[in-house]
Parts: structure tokens; C-alpha cells; sequence
């Protein structure tokens, strides 16, 4: 039986038409989000840079928002290497020097 609609002060009874029935109001809440977009204009080179960053399954949305993401505050660091001795940075850096080099001259 399908319910029928309840007339404000009147009772339950009056409403379904039969003795002893109910109605059943039913109220139903819906949100409904819908996702804004915009259109931007970058040039090829932009375009092919950001597919080569872009991760499997990954939006070119998500990339963008991964790369543009800052990092934490940089005084955090502060001290993480202070156990480290002198030598060891020096040869670190030398080689991330010459790591960079390379990297450069690759492309």
C-alpha cells in the first residue's frame, strides 16, 4: 500500500483511509557537489614536462598539485646533521656537484 499524504491536524488513521493504518512521511536529503574546472593555456614544451612527471594513474590535476606543493618548514632541518663529520660533507657535496653535471649535460 502506498502511503498517502497526511492533511496538516489530521490523524494517522484518517490519513491511510483505513482504521488502524499509519502513514509514513519520508523525507529525503540530498547533497549534490559538482567539481569546478577551468581551462588554462600552456605551451607544448609546458605540457610534455608535465606528462613526463605525471605518475601511473595519476590526474594531470593530481600532478600539478604535487609538484606545486610546498614542503614542510626548512628550520625543521636544522641540526640533522650534526653528528655527521666535516669529511663526510665535503665528499657528499662534491659528488652531489658532480651528479648535478651530469644531470645538466644530459639534457
Amino acid at each position: 500500500m502506498s502511503p498517502v499524504p497526511r492533511q496538516p491536524g489530521a490523524s494517522h488513521a484518517a490519513c491511510s483511509g483505513q482504521q488502524g493504518l499509519a502513514s509514513v512521511n519520508l523525507y529525503v536529503c540530498m547533497h549534490v557537489y559538482t567539481m569546478v574546472s577551468k581551462t588554462i593555456t600552456i605551451s607544448l614544451e609546458a605540457y610534455e614536462a608535465l606528462l613526463r612527471e605525471k605518475r601511473p594513474g595519476e590526474s594531470l590535476s593530481d600532478a600539478i598539485l604535487r609538484l606545486v606543493r610546498r614542503g614542510g618548514d626548512i628550520m625543521e632541518l636544522a641540526g640533522c646533521w650534526s653528528d655527521v663529520d666535516d669529511e663526510f660533507v665535503e665528499e657528499f657535496l662534491s659528488g652531489m656537484g658532480r651528479a648535478w653535471s651530469r644531470w645538466r649535460s644530459a639534457r
